[in-house]
């Protein structure tokens, strides 16, 4: 059985091939005498291949290759020898000034994903680096055709400018995405995801609209080409990279074919170069918009990728941060409760009894120590409503009011109808249940027995609505609107509370998308509790 090829040679495989390819489509946009095509895709995947190549000796041989290649093309389109040498020449100084000016002006490109539209300030490098080298290998190529007697006009000079910059910056994008695409997929990491784009309806009524643009360009006297900034607007807000550089460079293609063939706006300005010159103007602009568009929509979501993971990282510090501080807490607090008890047992202990009032100071001391205790354990609730990573799942909200009943020993006090189920965190749905069944029976009405109904139904959206409802004391007037912020409490006194269960209940409704208020019963003292929750059907 034969040995398969790498990656990097199938890469190098197809990239030869796309060269190829280029070269081709560049010699048929040949309009005249002159061996300078109007376009010149065949830079691009060039530069591409350069920047992306890691091996010396392989950038070598694929140097000789290109520069090969070029001089037979030039060779085919009646060039002289050595007016074929000095457009090879002229290309290959344009590339390695690039290269150059690349290391300086954007740094990684050909190594990070997906360079240089992963920020505006990479691609703005890159287009920067790309207009001088183009600039200075077009200058090395007409001062050397001038020395040899093949003096260039400046329109065609300005032409063979764009053209090469037109190359390098559009087929080389295009080139750069699909290496990173198709020759290095493993490149992106699960923290960076690539950008989603939109649907193929949607990709399909762009390329449709484009075409129509292009069809009434060629059938009508109307410039129907000045809308085509706004096409790759669209493209540049709801697409991939790949596809607004694909789409901007058919379109771009679209208008230099179109200027050509003595059709748009740029067709009566004079000669065909200066149409093309215009016309590369034209599409160099468009170009450039629907890249910054793509490379901001990247960035952006680089930036919220990162600091979701921030936030991710955070949040289990400060949910570390609170058990270690809760267990300190406890931990001395423990300590007071065995040396109150320790104590009370000597004092009862002692010949002549214990001191007067000492019983009251003793009594003081454990219902401080348990102020403490519910404080520690209402903020450690909180923290974890806060910052605990939901998990949810279908929970039976019956059986956990059920359990909570039980854990008070409130069973006949405390009625649930057919709850059903609903989709939650279930630590977190009962942290719910707990608190506001809790505080239902600790805010009863003095010398009655608590009564707690919870019920629910079936909202809109698949949504269900909970009610909590007891005829305890009640909520007084104006404290609805705030009892859920944290440490306001609506009654003080005897009936102990640090003022955060119904903070930590909102939170975890809210983190469960939904909404809770306070209400006042209407047929009686009492406080009712409404919170909706995700369904399961």
């Amino acid at each position: 059985m034969g040995t398969r090829p790498t990656p990097a040679a199938v890469t190098r495989g197809w990239l030869l091939a796309v060269y190829l390819l280029s070269t081709v489509v560049g010699r048929l946009s040949i309009v005249d005498d002159r061996p300078i095509a109007l376009i010149w895709p065949a830079a691009g995947v060039a530069l591409a291949w350069f920047v992306t190549e890691r091996s010396e000796v392989t950038r070598g041989i694929g140097l000789f290759v290109l520069c090969s290649i070029g001089a037979l093309v030039g060779l085919a389109v009646g060039a002289s020898p050595g007016v074929a040498v000095v457009l090879v020449a002229s290309q290959l100084t344009g590339m390695l000034a690039v290269v150059l000016l690349l290391d300086r002006w954007s740094p990684g490109t050909g190594e990070r994903s997906p360079a240089p539209l992963d920020s505006p300030r990479a691609l703005f490098g890159f287009l920067s680096a790309t207009a001088v080298g183009c600039l200075a290998g077009v200058a090395f190529g007409a001062v050397t055709l001038a020395v040899i007697g093949e003096p260039l006009p400046v329109v065609v000079a300005m032409a063979w400018w764009g053209r090469n910059l037109g190359g390098v910056a559009g087929a080389g994008i295009v080139t750069l995405l699909l290496i990173d695409k198709y020759g290095r997929p493993q490149r992106r990491t699960a923290d960076h995801p690539p950008l989603e784009g939109a649907g193929v309806v949607e990709l399909g009524a762009l390329l449709a609209t484009t075409a129509l643009l292009v069809g009434l360009d060629f059938a009508t006297p109307w410039p129907m080409t000045f809308l085509m900034p706004a096409m790759t607007v669209w493209a540049g807000m709801r697409f991939t990279p790949l596809t607004v550089a694909f789409h901007t460079l058919a379109s771009g293609g679209s208008t230099l074919g179109l200027t050509v063939l003595g059709r748009g706006p740029f067709s009566d300005v004079g000669d065909v170069r200066t149409g093309v010159l215009l016309a590369q103007l034209f599409v160099g602009v468009t170009l450039v918009v629907g890249l910054v568009l793509v490379a901001m929509r990247e960035r952006t979501a680089v930036l919220q990728a990162d600091l979701l993971e921030q936030e991710r990282d955070q949040r289990q510090e400060l949910l570390t941060f609170a058990h270690r501080v809760a267990h300190d807490l406890r931990t001395p607090l423990t300590v007071i409760d065995a040396w109150t008890d320790e104590l009370a047992l000597s004092l009862d202990a002692a010949p002549l009894g214990p001191p007067q009032g000492s019983a009251d100071v003793l009594e003081g001391i454990a219902r401080a120590s348990l102020r403490m205790r519910n404080l520690v354990d209402d903020l450690l609730a909180d923290a974890i409503a806060r910052e605990r990573q939901a998990a949810p799942e279908e929970v039976d909200l019956g059986e956990v009011v059920a359990q909570v009943a039980r854990d008070h020993y409130a069973e006949q006090s405390v009625h649930a109808s057919t709850l059903g189920a609903v989709r939650g965190d279930p630590v977190l749905i009962r942290q719910l249940v707990e608190n506001l069944v809790g505080n239902a029976l600790k805010y009863s009405r003095p010398g009655e027995c608590p009564e707690v109904t919870v019920s629910a139904c079936h909202t809109h959206g698949g949504r269900v609505l909970v009610t909590v409802a007891d005829r305890g004391i009640g909520i007084p007037d104006g404290a609805h609107d705030w009892i859920f912020e944290p440490f306001r409490r609506a009654h003080h006194g005897d009936v102990p509370g640090t003022g955060l269960g119904l903070s930590t209940c909102r939170r975890i409704v809210e983190r469960h998308g939904g909404r809770i208020r306070a209400l006042s019963r209407p047929d009686g003292p009492g406080a009712v509790i409404e919170f909706d929750l995700m369904g399961t059907r």
